[in-house]
């Protein structure tokens, strides 16, 4: 809102009687960059290109996405060595912060559909040995119920042993889809290495299901983490290392909610996630002339995919260049800031140089998916990761480093359709608050920025619960203008 505009609402505001209220300020998220698509290269580049234009999304989108299936076709098997004596995974967790109605799901289906032609062609590989080893371990079974009916005690122990050597067997998988915790532990322990890409929350809300550590499988599986689970009744599960790709694609609501949540939030798991909270392009859609996404493009796409999941895997090493380039961007340029301008973030930042190595892996695999022989990472390809790390940096401040006003702003858009309101109504109709305490502030940054005026406190002297604050709504947020203004 510009100053012409102040001055013309301040005018009507006086005309209608409302001289008792400033005119609201805005509460604005501030500019962000666009995706630096053009870092990608071919083939990557050009298929998040042709596919943002098929569907109309912002280019962000399909282009984390598309790193994501990346990383999930070398999870598990590649690594990158960076610094020296330090690994990191080629897994990534990515979030794309977009509204509804913006055609997310098209652009998870595309992007994953290579994903998902490999984990059929897993299946269809193994599925005479899954077949053997059912029928064998059934067999067992069987012979091992009729030792249990007549007592023999060295059948039995002869095949419990045998069972242990042929434990059960299950079709591989490669994706999973809105889980509970303990389906995505069984999927992690039974196949290593698993991937989610889905258009909503619903993997972010794993206390729907049951309080406590249901966040484990999360944050071990960003990273090769070992998983343990042992619970009474239970048959135990285990993996020594665990690798998770997430592509989530969620609504604002959603990502403030995470970025707000206490458990969340103090134990690292919005900090694992690379974040892009692109403009929405509802509104400036085309529908007329809009390319399709050309069959040799897509193709192409598929067989990067395809070729980096059936290579044997490795270590990938920087050259001195590349190496000089990540040392200059972690210790020069970011180390120096945790303390300054990226406090209110410091969790997401101290991953954001390892964030960068495991980017530069998956450029890498992508740039040389048809000779993967090769092992050192270049300077262009760490640049490259680099640029798409800075470009990261804002988008991740948006989301996490202002948390407060994010949420100011959903309880604003209630506010909105209220002349006035108590301090309790509010909470109980925003029940993704954590507590009375977390709502506060926000009405207090509502107050200070003239959307709402707290009424004077009445003492009655009289015994009891004193009553819920009542704040008055400024008459200029019913204006549908206004509340775009500072929604």
């Amino acid at each position: 809102m510009d100053e012409l505009q102040r001055v013309a609402m301040a005018a009507e505001m006086a005309e209608a009687g409302n001289e008792g209220w400033q005119v609201p300020l805005e509460l604005p998220v501030g500019g962000l960059p666009p995706f630096p698509v053009e870092v990608l290269g071919d083939p990557l580049g050009g298929y998040v290109d042709c596919l943002a234009e098929a569907t109309q999304t912002p280019l962000a989108l399909p282009g984390l996405a598309s790193l994501a299936a990346v990383g999930m076709a070398g999870a598990g098997r590649y690594r990158v060595e960076c610094p020296p004596g330090h690994y990191e995974p080629v897994n990534i967790y990515v979030c794309t912060v977009l509204g509804s109605g913006g055609r997310k799901s098209a652009v998870m289906k595309a992007v994953a559909r290579p994903l998902v032609e490999w984990e059929r062609d897993l299946q269809r590989e193994g599925l005479l040995k899954l077949q053997q080893e059912m029928a064998h371990r059934r067999s067992i079974l069987r012979r091992l119920t009729a030792a249990e009916s007549k007592g023999d005690i060295a059948e039995i122990n002869r095949l419990a042993a045998d069972l242990l050597i042929h434990p059960e067997v299950f079709p591989r998988r490669r994706l999973a889809d809105d889980s509970t915790p303990e389906a995505l532990t069984t999927l992690l322990c039974r196949n290593e290495a698993m991937g989610v890409f889905v258009s909503e929350a619903g993997i972010l809300s794993l206390d729907r299901y049951s309080k406590g550590a249901n966040y484990e499988v999360l944050l071990n599986a960003w990273d090769g983490g070992a998983i343990r689970v042992d619970r009474e009744g239970r048959e135990p599960k285990s993996t020594d290392a665990a690798y998770l790709t997430l592509c989530l694609s969620i609504q604002p609501g959603a990502a403030v909610a995470m970025a707000t949540d206490p458990g969340k939030r103090d134990r690292g798991l919005p900090a694992r996630f690379l974040y892009a909270r692109p403009a929405s392009l509802m509104g400036r859609r085309r529908f007329r002339g809009v390319q399709e996404m050309p069959a040799s493009v897509r193709e192409t796409y598929h067989r990067m995919i395809r070729a980096i999941a059936a290579s044997p895997g490795g270590t990938l090493t920087l050259s001195p260049d590349a190496m000089e380039a990540w040392y200059i961007l972690a210790e020069d340029e970011t180390e120096p800031r945790l303390l300054d301008d990226f406090k209110a973030m410091q969790d997401w930042v101290g991953k954001y140089p390892g964030a960068v190595a495991r980017l530069a892996g998956i450029l890498h695999l992508a740039e040389h998916a048809d000779k993967l022989s090769r092992m050192e990472i270049g300077v262009e390809t760490m640049a490259k990761a680099i640029e798409i790390g800075r470009y990261l940096v804002p988008h991740a401040r948006s989301v996490l480093g202002t948390p407060e006003r994010d949420a100011a702003r959903r309880v604003l858009r209630w506010v909105c359709k209220r002349d006035s309101f108590s301090e309790r109504d509010c909470f109980t109709e925003n029940r993704w608050l954590v507590g009375m305490d977390r709502l506060r502030p926000l009405l207090a940054l509502l107050d200070q920025h003239h959307w709402i005026r707290r009424r004077p406190v009445v003492r009655t002297g009289g015994a009891g619960r004193p009553p819920s604050p009542v704040y008055d709504v400024n008459p200029s947020a019913q204006n549908p203008q206004n509340q775009q203004n500072g929604v």
